[in-house]
């Protein structure tokens, strides 16, 4: 939506190939019509075409998970997009696959399956905003919240308190550590962070509040720069992943 970046990676790995033929993946079923209902939900431009700003991005609808990688920031017109999904629905039929946009082979389509076990769920795009999930990450030692308070506080902030790197520059992701809490703030699309203090501090402390002294993962509509992201906040313990189940 492993999280849901993850999936992003495995999905796009799957499909690094040759720009030349559609790859199917012949264990992976596909409902054609459910793959329709994912690509309904892509964000265009006013005019028709894909804005530049998000540099991947997905969408899940019942079984099919649809994703599309655009690192250079092209924009292509809705239709070619579409085109290009349905030549892979056609070719591959009942299977799922993957393919260069032909207008521009620096995009690449995919099409699968969506994520339905509980760690993938959160990162899916139907997953409701706001709805906080605790206690994904298996071996993890616990979290002292005020731990998380003062990671949180570290963050650098512009006057309208816009979350900034270390540099203070704007940017795509935010991760800070305390003792036990490791918070990260960062955009599912790789779009920049416009997310502010003021809309996210309350969602953080209900989510810290909810979870306690366990993991926890929180999705909000608002706050990426990119049409198609959305922003994902997660606090979990220090701990580095190779030895700790992060999700």
């Amino acid at each position: 939506m492993f999280t849901y970046q993850f999936l992003f990676i495995a999905v796009v790995s799957q499909a690094a190939r040759s720009a030349l033929a559609i790859s199917c993946y012949p264990k992976t079923l596909v409902n054609k019509a459910e793959c329709h209902e994912a690509m309904k939900q892509i964000v265009y431009r006013e005019d028709g075409r894909l804005g530049t700003e998000s540099k991947y991005f997905g969408y899940e609808f019942k079984d099919c998970s649809i994703i599309l990688r655009n690192p250079n920031g092209a924009s292509p017109t809705k239709k070619q997009i579409l085109d290009g999904y349905d030549k892979i629905l056609n070719y591959c039929q009942t299977t799922a696959g993957g393919d260069y946009l032909d207008s521009d082979n620096s995009i690449q389509l995919n099409i699968g399956n969506s994520g339905k076990t509980p760690e993938t769920k959160p990162y899916n795009s139907f997953f409701p905003f706001l709805q906080e999930t605790c206690g994904l990450n298996q071996n993890a030692g616990k979290i002292q919240q005020e731990d998380c308070n003062t990671a949180y506080k570290s963050i650098p902030m512009s006057v309208e308190g816009q979350f900034l790197n270390d540099k203070n520059r704007a940017t795509d992701r935010i991760a800070k550590e305390y003792k036990s809490c490791y918070v990260t703030i960062y955009t599912s699309d790789g779009s920049v962070l416009d997310a502010t203090n003021g809309n996210i501090r309350p969602i953080f402390d209900k989510l810290v509040s909810k979870c306690g002294t366990q993991s926890g993962v929180v999705s909000i509509k608002d706050g990426a720069r990119g049409k198609n992201g959305r922003v994902y906040m997660k606090i979990r313990n220090s701990r580095p992943c190779g030895e700790q189940v992060c999700n």
